[in-house]
């Protein structure tokens, strides 16, 4: 059985939209209760582990050549940068490869042989070259290409 650990962030945030609207509603402020719980929940969302990383596993990729898999971008729920990378990113970053850490062991351990053995994302490999919390931008500009 997996453990619920990446899933607590957005439990949390899930528990605060129902006390913000419990507050809220025994005040008869229906329209801050609402605006609250949608803000949390939205929050609860991106935090969560069921965004993203539903492509193919590190195992499978990483024998592709850069051909094959010219951006992948190692993730994992809860990060602020990954957050800030796949929004500034938006529809570009379908084209590349998300793995998410937390549920690819392989691609949890390519991340910690590159960053001197921490979990530090986003880690970008673009083709050959690995980075570690690269601007939006430049993966942006790379991933135009493809």
């Amino acid at each position: 059985m997996k453990t619920l650990g990446p899933w607590y962030p957005a439990i949390g945030l899930a528990v605060a939209a129902v006390v913000c609207m419990v507050v809220y509603g025994m005040d008869g402020n229906w329209t801050s209760a609402f605006i609250a719980a949608i803000a949390l929940l939205a929050a609860a969302w991106f935090v969560s582990p069921a965004l993203g990383g539903s492509g193919q596993p590190w195992d499978i990729l990483k024998d592709a050549g850069p051909q094959q898999r010219p951006v992948v971008i190692f993730w994992r729920p809860g990060c602020i940068y990954c957050l800030r990378l796949r929004m500034v990113l938006d529809t570009a970053g379908n084209r590349a490869e998300w793995i998410n850490i937390w549920h690819d062991d392989a691609g949890r351990a390519y991340v910690r042989d590159n960053n001197n053995g921490n979990e530090t994302v986003p880690t970008v490999l673009l083709a050959e070259e690995v980075l570690t919390n690269p601007s939006p931008g430049r993966i942006r500009r790379a991933l135009s290409k493809f």
